[in-house]
């Protein structure tokens, strides 16, 4: 598999929430070997698999918010903590 497929795969396997163990079974990678690179920052592996673990956290996002507005209140405290996980990260070097 040439990498851009590579890259893409576990961008969309990612998107899925598929564990890192199981992306490297479905695409016969070695399992140490591309956890460590998912590990390290700036590799194509990390982007691509924040990438579409983001992309599916956003969706998530978003309905959580549609059901906070329409005043359910475990929506309302998961949209707080988020904002205030949001805030932490902005502290964290």
């Amino acid at each position: 598999m040439e990498e851009k497929e590579l890259i893409e795969r576990i961008e969309e396997m990612a998107a899925a929430l598929t564990p890192p163990s199981q992306i490297a079974a479905v695409l016969d990678l070695d399992e140490d070997e591309l956890k460590a690179r998912l590990a390290r920052h700036g590799t194509r592996e990390r982007r691509a698999f924040l990438r579409g673990m983001s992309a599916t956290a956003g969706r998530l996002r978003r309905n959580n918010i549609e059901l906070a507005n329409a005043g359910s209140p475990e929506a309302i405290r998961s949209c707080f903590a988020s904002m205030n996980r949001m805030l932490d990260d902005l502290e964290e070097q």
